[in-house]
């Protein structure tokens, strides 16, 4: 017991001389802030992939397009797992706070993607067949 203490106190001054004044508390906070910002780089990395890769399905194959865009999407979900799993392996990262980052700020990416789509719509004109008559 009485090592602890020692270490304790050893720590505190060696934090003192070299003019850390970091507590526990603002310790986890900072690597959760990290962890955030992990979270919002991988969620707008993830979405601008996507949106390349259904881009290119759909030029590259009309008819095949939607199984290219599901396979794509397959392929994607096994990747950010993947990296997921690393970053909660192998670094002090708070895997909580990533996910929860990547998914508030990729569901709100998504929505607006629609709504544009959805905006670019309105505006287009009419197809020539579409007669009221």
């Amino acid at each position: 017991m009485a090592t602890r203490g020692a270490e304790k106190a050893e720590d505190q001054k060696q934090a003192e001389s070299t003019g850390e004044k970091q507590t526990g508390s603002e310790a986890v906070l900072g690597l959760s802030v990290i962890s955030a910002v992990v979270g919002l780089v991988l969620a707008v990395a993830y979405h601008v992939f996507a949106a390349w890769v259904q881009r290119f399905a759909i030029r590259r194959n009309t008819v095949a397009g939607p199984a290219a865009v599901i396979a794509g999407f397959i392929v994607r979900l096994a990747v950010i797992v993947l990296i997921l799993f690393v970053l909660g392996l192998w670094t002090p990262l708070n895997i909580l706070a990533v996910c929860l980052a990547f998914v508030v700020l990729f569901s709100l990416l998504n929505i607006w993607s629609v709504y544009s789509l959805m905006s670019q719509r309105r505006k287009a004109p009419p197809s020539a067949g579409a007669s009221g008559v």
